[in-house]
């Protein structure tokens, strides 16, 4: 068993169409949907193919997005900032293979989820909820 704290960033962008696209010229978090969270993880040590080792986990944490929201026209105030706003959770499946002691490489598949609601400058607030999919690979480090 093992715990992890992670950062993912990824970017969102709305399809302005209909009564959306003739109110917002801009609305995504193309600065990143960056998500922070706590994860819980098993490895299996005992089911070691050639040294590579599956694990799982999930997460929980808060998601921190960069909120770009624009009027069409310059018809108000522009959006454009981080903002600490909401829930973020996480499930994940991977294969590991240690290289020594402390170091390790991995391939993993992960589906995250992020509840949104920003606050927007003028008033109001953009709330939505995003599932995305992602592969991550890299080196991990255990002490």
């Amino acid at each position: 068993w093992g715990v992890a704290v992670e950062f993912t960033h990824s970017k969102a962008y709305a399809k302005l169409k209909g009564d959306v696209g003739a109110t917002f010229s801009k609305l995504e978090f193309t600065d990143g949907n960056n998500i922070v969270t706590l994860n819980a993880l098993r490895r299996w040590e005992r089911m070691s193919f050639y040294g590579i080792r599956p694990y799982a986990g999930i997460g929980i944490g808060v998601t921190i997005p960069h909120v770009e929201v624009e009027l069409v026209g310059d018809a108000g105030p522009r959006t454009f900032e981080y903002q600490l706003a909401g829930f973020a959770g996480q499930a994940f499946v991977g294969l590991e293979m240690p290289f020594g002691p402390n170091w390790s490489g991995f391939i993993e598949g992960k589906l995250s989820y992020t509840h949104i609601n920003g606050e927007l400058d003028g008033g109001g607030y953009v709330k939505t909820d995003i599932w995305s999919p992602h592969v991550a690979i890299g080196l991990a480090y255990h002490f």
